[in-house]
């Protein structure tokens, strides 16, 4: 791939760098848990309100971790509006 993009410069613009996997692999595991709670609340046949609160509770626990272990403000933008997306709920 390297020696694609050394070839031809317009590929420069758009190849990612270390950085931008980087920060790829953060954005995936901030919302892997909030995937795994819609799939569990999407199967499930008889949702009850209960539930749905138990999720949201253990989303909003685990936003409050994960920003903790950023120092980063692009991801804590993002925890903040999914934070504050969910405390409307």
């Amino acid at each position: 791939m390297d020696i694609l993009v050394a070839k031809n410069q317009n590929l420069t613009k758009i190849y990612l760098q270390e950085e931008d996997w980087l920060k790829i692999n953060n954005i995936i595991n901030l919302l892997e848990p909030i995937f795994v709670a819609i799939e569990v609340l999407s199967s499930s046949t008889y949702l009850t309100i209960s539930d749905v609160r138990l999720t949201i509770i253990g989303l909003l626990q685990y936003l409050k971790s994960f920003i903790k272990d950023s120092n980063n403000l692009e991801e804590y933008m993002m925890v903040d509006s999914i934070n504050f997306k969910l405390k409307e709920y």
